[in-house]
């Protein structure tokens, strides 16, 4: 079962919340929820930056003509309704998107998807997938769930599924 954690956090953020006041959990979440990484951020000013940039995407891509507000209670809005929401599978942190009514637990998957990245790159570099398949016919009306796992860091490589010995 799929539960979101923090996503009714980040639906109730919107472009005018003051980023001053999150703590450092709440900023990641929204980072997350946007597509972006906060890896390369080094401190809580850093976080605040990046999330000023996530406020932009999210503001962006929220529906027009609608009457503002935020993502309707089942976590923050990806393409095509679906939601996203940050969670842990065997140790690994994975970002998961799927239909709200599935990462809320209220029904189940009929299909999950599990994307592994490549060397040095992120779970955010598939963040889009589901964009770009959203008009696949023979995926049209299930409910399908990604699950896109973050690899280790490895201290040379960037994140690394496993090491490669180079010697």
């Amino acid at each position: 079962s799929f539960r979101t954690t923090a996503s009714t956090t980040v639906a109730a953020m919107s472009d005018s919340t003051d980023l001053t006041t999150l703590s450092i959990k709440e900023l990641k979440e929204l980072i997350r929820s946007s597509g972006l990484s906060f890896e390369d951020c080094i401190d809580k000013a850093d976080l605040r930056s990046r999330a000023a940039e996530a406020q932009e995407r999210l503001e962006a891509s929220a529906p027009k003509g609608g009457g503002g507000g935020g993502g309707g209670g089942g976590g923050s809005s990806a393409a095509g309704g679906m939601a996203r929401a940050s969670k842990t599978f065997g140790g690994y942190d994975a970002l998961v998107i799927g239909p709200p009514s599935v990462l809320d637990g209220s029904e189940a998957a009929e299909l999950a998807v599990i994307v592994l990245h490549g060397l040095g790159a992120t779970k955010e570099d598939f963040a889009d997938l589901p964009r770009m398949l959203g008009g696949e016919q023979a995926l049209a009306g299930r409910r399908l769930v990604y699950v896109l796992p973050q690899a280790p860091p490895s201290p040379l490589l960037g994140a690394a599924w496993w090491q490669i010995n180079v010697a």
